[in-house]
């Protein structure tokens, strides 16, 4: 998503280097935070109770997490700077332009869930069941 907006950024020319760096550093930073709060409050609210998570479900989050982030980063922008920023921000780019980029963020977001299946999840270990309780 960074080295996305960084290619708009550096394209369109508007800006100077040290503004696109600050613009790239705050994105990055906020990307990060959205995915792990994301993920986090996911796993506490659905997969705690229901005790599993499968990789299906890892990749859906990590699409879901990394399609909604544009729209959080513009609203965390409106929050902090107003309406006339989030136009600044939105402009009125082509449906070519929001599509590229939706593509582009899915697939980062299918990676990103296959990473959390492959790093964070597959290789936890199965609890074993309380076979103590038939005994009682």
């Amino acid at each position: 998503m960074t080295a996305i907006i960084t290619t708009i950024l550096i394209l369109a020319g508007e800006e100077t280097s040290g503004e696109i760096a600050l613009a790239a550093a705050g994105i990055l930073v906020f990307g990060m935070t959205w995915s792990l709060l994301g993920g986090w409050t996911y796993l506490l609210a659905v997969v705690r109770s229901r005790g599993k998570i499968g990789r299906g479900e890892c990749l859906v989050l990590g699409i879901g997490l990394m399609d909604m982030l544009p729209l959080a980063l513009l609203a965390l922008v409106g929050a902090l700077s107003g309406r006339q920023a989030m136009e600044e921000m939105y402009g009125s780019p082509g449906s070519s332009v929001i599509a590229t980029t939706a593509l582009m963020l899915s697939v980062i977001g299918l990676l990103a869930g296959w990473l959390f299946w492959r790093v964070g999840v597959r290789p936890a270990p199965v609890p074993e069941p309380d076979v103590s309780a038939v005994f009682a």
